[in-house]
């Protein structure tokens, strides 16, 4: 997807007759301007409206390039389209999420196993991921005080040996009251697993849990998209960057030469 930025400058031109050379040649300087601001534009309309795709927008938005004389293009990659234009609700995401899986010699069927990772920041989290990591959280803090667990379970906090120093691989499996999301078979706080690994030299800590995707017949109502709003941020900097051309850019342009 691109956005392409272009004025007639012939046309404006027009305006100051006896420079219209000159006119024209500001004018298409201009755009070359403006493709930038609407470039820089977008970036913070991601920064704003998105959460959990921002940073996929932001990679896959692509600067400037000029196509001809006066005219600028700005492109979106294909993996960020479907921020821009939406998915419809019903997508079914198994045919995407198996093209690296394996088969079953069991089953015959292509099957990949999903982790969920529910570490993330807040700012790269969508509202459904935050609101299971809230859950997460207080189921975390309801089963540390049940009796019969000697151990607790910290959320950030790295967890440690008597000697001090920092436990490794996996800690703990557990399973947490919750909902079976959608269709599925598993409540999404089942078979959580707490991970401890050193990375360049630091401790990192990961709280995941798996979930099993597969081309068996049996899962064709499962793992369907709800749907994702169309943020249309392209347009909406398009109809900004051509207000701003004629709020500011040319009217500046006529004064210049209107002598």
């Amino acid at each position: 997807m691109s956005l392409k930025i272009k004025f007639d400058a012939t046309v404006l031109a027009q305006a100051c007759t006896e420079y219209a050379a000159e006119v024209e040649r500001d004018i298409k300087n201009s755009v070359e301007g403006l493709s930038r601001i609407a470039y820089d534009k977008m970036r913070d309309l991601a920064s704003q409206e998105l959460e959990s795709t921002r940073k996929i927008f932001i990679d896959n938005l692509q600067s400037p390039v000029q196509l001809a004389d006066g005219v600028w293009i700005i492109s979106l990659g294909e993996k960020a389209l479907f921020i821009e234009e939406g998915l419809a609700p019903g997508f079914d995401m198994k045919p995407g999420l198996l093209t690296d899986g394996e088969y079953s010699e069991k089953t015959g069927y292509r099957y990949r196993v999903v982790p969920f990772e529910h570490g993330k920041p807040p700012s790269q989290a969508s509202e459904s991921a935050r609101e299971l990591i809230t859950k997460l959280r207080k189921g975390l803090k309801e089963y540390n005080k049940k009796e019969g667990n000697k151990v607790k379970i910290p959320w950030k906090t790295i967890e440690r040996n008597p000697n001090g120093s920092p436990k490794l691989g996996k800690l703990h499996s557990i399973n947490l009251p919750s909902d079976i999301p959608g269709k599925g078979n598993t409540p999404s706080l089942y078979r959580v697993s707490i991970y401890q690994t050193m990375v360049n030299g630091n401790v990192r800590r990961d709280i995941t849990t798996f979930r099993t995707v597969t081309a068996n017949p049996d899962s064709k109502d499962k793992w369907i998209h709800p749907g994702i709003e169309a943020k249309k941020i392209m347009d909406e900097a398009a109809d900004w960057a051509e207000k701003e051309f004629y709020r500011t850019i040319y009217p500046e342009i006529l004064k210049k030469w209107d002598k």
